[in-house]
């Protein structure tokens, strides 16, 4: 169990490195883990959000969609594989792989912060204030997601409500534009 272990720690490492914009020091991890093992569920993933960032789409698509083969309830390889939908214009595609990750870990902010621009551009406003506060139950803090929540009332022609939220971030933010700006 200690090569367990240490293999999640190198994994949660790696993701660590590529969440922060680190993805050399993410690439040399993602390798090591690689070397132990290449076709494991999560070595796959990570070589996959690491081909992503790289905009190496076609590999990031097979390396992503292999990992939700291997191992299908892992919410990662859902989320990374809709925003290249998304980003490639598959909408209905990504929209229901954001779904899928959604439902595999409703605690990560980013699906649901996908979801709601999602469903903003496709201008389904109720679903998009639906996913802006589910992250925000659970951390009132998020700016992206106030923002989203905002603009879902905004599209709907709720200008009141849309205000309130805009002042909010206003108030709480008083050196940054965004709250002015969205007012």
């Amino acid at each position: 169990t200690g090569e367990m272990t240490s293999r999640k720690g190198r994994a949660l490492l790696a993701e660590l490195f590529l969440e922060s914009g680190r993805n050399d020091e993410g690439q040399a991890v993602i390798e090591a883990l690689a070397g132990t093992d290449p076709r494991d569920a999560i070595t796959l993933y990570l070589k996959g959000r690491l081909a992503l960032i790289q905009q190496r789409r076609v590999d990031a698509r097979a390396l992503l969609s292999q990992a939700i083969a291997l191992q299908g309830a892992k919410a990662g390889p859902h989320l990374w594989l809709g925003q290249l939908e998304l980003i490639e214009g598959h909408m209905e595609q990504g929209e229901a792989l954001l779904q899928k990750a959604a439902q595999l870990d409703q605690e990560h902010a980013l699906t649901h912060v996908l979801l709601a621009k999602l469903y903003l551009k496709q201008h389904r406003y109720e679903r998009a204030e639906t996913e802006a506060l589910e992250v925000l139950r659970r951390n009132p803090a998020h700016l992206e997601a106030a923002l989203l929540y905002g603009d879902s009332h905004a599209g709907r022609d709720n200008w009141g409500q849309a205000e309130t939220i805009y002042a909010r971030i206003r108030d709480q933010l008083p050196s940054s534009s965004l709250g002015y700006r969205k007012l």
